[in-house]
């Protein structure tokens, strides 16, 4: 049975680590891998998993103000509703649509789209009704692909190195000295507002220390 209490710091950093290692061409990718684990806390033994855009969210804090907003800490909106934003929901939308069947008249049935939401954990209902769903599909146009590549941009961050984002893609193999093949992996740092790769460079090993990394991202910080 999986919990609903808070996980713990450790639980927490033992998810973001896990990132590293999830197989997966993309950190969005790798992201998601983990969501679809689960995780034992050894402190209290109870059972958890979570959504990728809660996975993603911790990642972004402890990039942006490290360790201690990992913590839990009371929310100051406890027990209040927490809405959906337009955009969150334009972006989840956008990443789920590939993977589904139109009907005979050509369309995706928004009942469909809204049950997929759901089932794979974009979204909790409480969060998302299905009256709300459609309510905001029809009012902001979200099964328009122009519309909804608006409304993802305004996801990403306002201004440049707010948050970069290291991401990894297979290169070549290379013969080595010795005739065999070794692959090699690209890595690279994305600025989240611009686009603009800030620094990209290919290794052996696609699970690199952190201190590599870090080697450079000093070297543009």
């Amino acid at each position: 049975m999986k919990s609903t209490k808070n996980p713990s710091l450790e639980l927490r950093l033992r998810i973001l680590s896990a990132i590293d290692y999830a197989p997966g061409n993309s950190i969005q990718a790798r992201i998601k891998n983990v969501s679809q684990r689960t995780f034992k806390d050894e402190q209290t033994e109870c059972i958890y998993q979570f959504t990728w855009r809660t996975i993603s969210t911790w990642l972004y804090r402890f990039k942006k103000r490290g360790i201690t907003t990992l913590d839990n800490k009371t929310r100051s909106d406890k027990n209040s509703y927490r809405k959906v934003q337009v955009n969150e929901l334009a972006e989840a939308i956008n990443e789920i649509i590939p993977g589904l069947s139109k009907n005979k008249v050509g369309t995706i049935p928004k009942i469909t789209l809204y049950r997929q939401l759901m089932k794979k954990n974009y979204f909790q209902r409480s969060q998302l009704s299905q009256t709300s769903f459609y309510r905001m599909v029809r009012e902001n146009d979200l099964l328009n692909f122009d519309q909804i590549k608006k409304l993802r941009q305004s996801f990403c961050m306002q201004f440049a190195n707010e948050l970069w984002q290291a991401d990894t893609m297979y290169g070549p193999s290379i013969k080595q000295p010795n005739g065999k093949w070794r692959k090699t992996f690209l890595i690279a740092f994305i600025d989240d507002a611009s686009r603009v790769i800030t620094h990209g460079e290919f290794f052996y090993n696609e699970s690199l220390p952190h201190e590599v990394l870090w080697v450079q991202y000093r070297k543009y910080d």
